[in-house]
Order: C-alpha cells, then structure tokens, then sequence
C-alpha cells in the first residue's frame, strides 16, 4: 500500500482489462514460475514487490500470474508476517542473474514442473543450423535486456543470444516455430546493448507498420518509464530515447524509412512476409546506414514463409552456407510432419516449457499439414507443392506466334513493379470460334515512361481498349493517356481484379488460354505466388509479377468482350 491507496475493485478491473489485451497478444511469463500464462486460464494481475513489502500499485509494478502461483505467494506473505514461515523474498526473475554475475544463472528446478522437466531430459532440441558461438562469452547484453523485460531466458534463448553476441557477420539470421520466444530475446539483446553502450542506434521494423507499432507498444509496457530511459510513444516516431544517448526506433518496413539515418543494429522481425520486391527495396535503404558504424548488424528474423524467396529465405541460405551468423530451429524437408519426435525435435518452446504438447497436438488438429509444418516445424514448402500455375502445363498452351486481330475486339493492359522500375504491355484477345483467349506480349522493358506511348499506338492501331489497375504508378501513366487523348481507356474495379485472377487460373486448367512466347511470361509464371485480397486473392509481387497482371488484367476483359457484328445497311429500291 502507498499511502491511503488500496487494490479496490475498480482498479483490479481496469488493470486486468489492460493485461488481457496484452496477453491475447502474446503469453507472457508468469511473474512467480516463469510459465506462459494463458488468457484463456485462470490468472491474476501479481505486484512484483507486495504492497505490505513497500511495493506500490502502479503499472510498473504489475505482471499477470496463473492464479495458483500468485494466492500461493500471498499465503507464504501472511505467513512471513505471522513470523511463522522463512521468507522468500526473490521471484523467479529475481534469482534468474546472480549477484555480480555476467551470465544467467540456472532456472531454479520449482520453475518447471516435474512433468516438463522429464521431458525436457527425454527430448532433446537442437538447431538445424547454428552460426559459431563464443562458450565464454559474458551475456552482459541478455541480461540486462531480460531485467527490463522481466523474464527468464530459456536454453535456446540463452544459445540465441550467444549467437547474435559472437560477432564475425554483418548479417544474423534467427528462425524459430511460433511460442518459442524469438521475438522476446532479440528484443532483450538489442535493448540491453542500448542500455551499455552509449550512442547505440537499433532501428526495427516487423511486418508492416501496423504491426510494427503494436509490437513496439507491447515492448514499451512491458519496461515502462524509467530515469534510465524515456518512451516516445507518438504514431510515426516511436522509440526508446536512453539517458545515455542510445535509441531504439520503430519504423515501418519502407526504404525511406531507413534512408539519412545512422544505425548499429537494424532488425527485420517477421521478415518471411517480405517478398523479393520489397526485399530489395529494404535492404537499399538499410544498407547505406550501417556504412560509417563499426560492427553494425542486420539481424533478419521470422518464420517460414509461403515460398521459398524474400529476405529471410535468402539470409537462412547464407547461414547454411557459412556467409551469415544466425540460428535455425527446424527438422529436414522431409521428416515426418505427424510424428511428435519430430515436433520435440523442432521445436524448442516444447523442452523448454513456453508451450505444451497438449496445445501442439490441438493445433496439429487445426492445421493442414502443410500449414503445421511451416508454423511448427520450420519446414519450407518446395516450390512444386507451392506452384500456383503448373510450368509444365502451361508450356503446352505456348504459340508460336499470333498477332491481335483490328476490329475492335483486342484488350491491352500494362502494370509496373511499385518502384517503377520496370513494365509490361500485354494484349489478349478473344478466338470468337472456340472462346479461347490467346494473349501476346508487346513490350517488357526497364522503367515505365515508355509506357503511356506504346498503349496509346496500340489502341489507335488495334481500335482496342486499354485497361489498369487503379494504383500507384498505373495512376500516373493513365494520366499521361488523358494527356494523349486516347481513346477507351479504363480503370477495373474490385471485382474485376477478383473476378480477373480466378478466371485465368480456370482457362489455363482447362486449356482455354494461349500465350505467345515469352520468357518474362514464363519467369512471372514460376515465381507465381498468392497475396491475400479481402476475401479473395491477387498476385503476390515479384521481379516478374508485372507481366502476369497486366495478362490477367488483358485477358479478363477480353474473355468477356462480345463479338461486334457489322451492321448492314439495305436500302429499298
């Protein structure tokens, strides 16, 4: 108790509102064993420090505790005030580092129960891939970071550490399954840095910046304020600004974002969501920023992707090849994905007790195979078992040649990367005969001011229509045809680009779509990839993605474009 205030109900209400949120977000560790608390679970909002032991009620001193840790630790209080039992006064967290200790000391045994800890001894998980580890090197970083967080490492977050602590890369890559605790210790090792070396600057970014701004928010409360450091909280310039001039900045995942600015430590979290695009993108803007600071990182981190590609497969590549530091926690490609060996195996949260077999059985339950193997297991799909159109069919649909007919009945459509640095001018047109489409690329070419006159030729010479997407560098190449004076010159709408993608998956299953040579064609076809669109879906972004929307887009309109019938005029005599 501080002064007259008291844990009365309107408090405890608005306090377990607060944590519940918080806890839907992640598990966090329970102040008093260390385990996950689970939302869904019985738990009480803990003080660290007791009210009768000085502690105040704020936010500072509060952490969620399974309920039976936290009513236990209050009997063993009315106990120690009775002057009948010894008292305990340090938490799990507290024993976690030893007095004047530079290295995690060992959890104490009550943190797990006897149940884990047998398996723990049975199972035994390590990394698929893991960098070279310095055995003697003092975790200074960890445990200070871990202090500010209030949790308690586990073995694999202490070998994670090690990792990223070792130096010898200038890139890091760290794949783990999910509720194994990755997020929470590279942000424990970055913080920690921030808090002993003066000057330091880590700038992160999660997957987009929406989720960026929440993972900072949670890290934020997780510390609160201190005279150590402050909480810049405001959208578009969160960050943690150090008394020692150290900073920890949250940006979202853009270039630009990056680009003026010094840093010691960048950190792509979720980086498996990044496709090869943005990937390039990131990586232009981050790169110029380390140039003039000594050892500086990129630590790229996540979980398997959709497909092989982006920035986290390339840095996993490198880490198995040796030219990049990091850690994988994973079993091979072709392990049993239904045999719970191979989930103690790949999955440290298991033997650590983050999570349990019971919660990874229900979600075996849940998933597809696929699914459960890339979530749980680290196992990557092949880029057959994630080809959305198959190359081998699609090679069968080739022409030769083909040229679009003038009457009227031709569509052209172009599309661009989002950068702008490249183009594609596609046509189709409709075999009025058979129904088939046939489609034939115009031009592919670098850059996109060649764009407006080449579109602008072919209407004019085709009589066509042009169509495109509304967005982005489309928007300023259809101005340029405003400026042209094209003709029949159109925008699609949501449900023409939805409509759009089913329809040329279904005419190239059934053998309705033809396409002249093109290798750009043939490129954007392997690299084909989905990206969720409301309910449905468009395609994901790749260096050759352009050529297959403006495909889609052309041949969508031209499947549906009635045949014009010439009319007869007859006079009578």
């Amino acid at each position: 108790m501080v002064g007259e205030q008291q844990w009365n109900g309107s408090m405890v209400r608005e306090a377990r509102a607060y944590w519940l949120t918080r806890l839907k977000v992640e598990a966090l560790p329970c102040s008093r064993c260390g385990e996950p608390v689970d939302y869904r679970e019985h738990w009480d909002v803990d003080h660290r420090l007791a009210s009768i032991e000085g502690g105040d009620l704020g936010r500072d001193n509060q952490w969620p505790a399974h309920r039976g840790c936290n009513r236990r630790h209050g009997q063993r209080l009315s106990t120690v005030r009775k002057g009948t039992a010894p008292r305990h006064a340090l938490t799990v967290q507290d024993r976690l580092f030893e007095a004047g200790s530079t290295t995690p000391a060992s959890a104490p045994a009550h943190s797990l129960p006897a149940r884990t800890r047998d398996r723990e001894a049975a199972h035994q998980c390590s990394p698929l891939y893991v960098s070279e580890v310095d055995e003697d090197l003092d975790l200074d970083a960890l445990r200070v970071g871990a202090e500010m967080l209030r949790f308690t490492p586990k073995d694999h977050q202490v070998l994670t550490a090690r990792v990223l602590d070792s130096g010898g890369h200038s890139r890091y890559a760290v794949e783990q399954p999910r509720r194994s605790g990755k997020t929470l210790t590279i942000e424990a090792v970055l913080l920690g840095r921030c808090r002993l070396r003066p000057g330091h600057i880590v700038r992160f970014s999660a997957q987009n910046g929406i989720k960026t701004a929440a993972r900072f928010t949670s890290m934020a409360d997780a510390i609160g304020e201190s005279t150590e450091w402050k909480i810049r909280r405001a959208a578009g310039s969160q960050a943690i600004l150090f008394a020692n001039g150290s900073r920890f900045y949250a940006h979202p995942p853009k270039a630009d974002a990056y680009r003026g600015e010094d840093t010691d430590d960048a950190w792509l979290d979720e980086a498996q969501e990044h496709d090869l695009v943005t990937s390039r993108d990131l990586l232009s803007g981050i790169g110029p920023t380390m140039d003039t600071r000594p050892g500086s990182t990129l630590i790229v981190s996540g979980t398997v992707g959709t497909s092989p590609e982006g920035l986290l497969w390339d840095s996993l590549q490198r880490l198995r090849a040796g030219t990049a530091g990091g850690i994988e926690f994973a079993v091979p490609q072709d392990a049993d994905v239904d045999d719970e060996e191979t989930w103690w195996a790949a999955h440290p949260g298991l033997s650590s007790g983050l999570t349990t077999i019971e919660k990874v059985r229900e979600r075996r339950l849940d998933m597809d195979a696929e699914s459960f193997a890339a979530e749980y297991l680290g196992i990557w799909p092949t880029v057959s078992a994630n080809a959305v159109i198959d190359p081998v069919h699609w090679a069968t649909l080739r022409l030769d040649e083909a040229l679009p007919p003038a009457d009227g009945s031709a569509v052209v459509a172009w599309d661009s990367d989002p950068a702008g640095g490249a183009a594609a001018v596609y046509v189709a047109w409709k075999v009025h005969a058979s129904d088939d489409v046939i489609v034939r690329e115009m031009r592919v070419e670098d850059g996109t001011l060649w764009v407006a006159r080449e579109v602008d030729a072919l209407v004019r010479s085709l009589r066509a229509k042009a169509v495109y997407d509304p967005i982005g560098v489309s928007l300023d190449i259809a101005a340029q045809l405003t400026r042209l004076r094209t003709p029949r010159v159109e925008a699609l709408h949501g449900a023409d680009l939805k409509g759009g993608y089913a329809s040329l998956l279904e005419r190239i299953n059934t053998d309705r779509l033809h396409h002249v040579a093109s290798e750009h064609l043939d490129q954007a076809v392997v690299e084909a990839a989905r990206r969720p669109y409301g309910e449905s879906w468009l395609w994901k972004r790749t260096p050759s993605s352009h050529a297959l929307v403006a495909v889609t887009h052309a041949a969508w309109v031209a499947s549906n474009t009635k045949r014009r019938e010439r009319t007869t005029i007859r006079t009578s005599a």
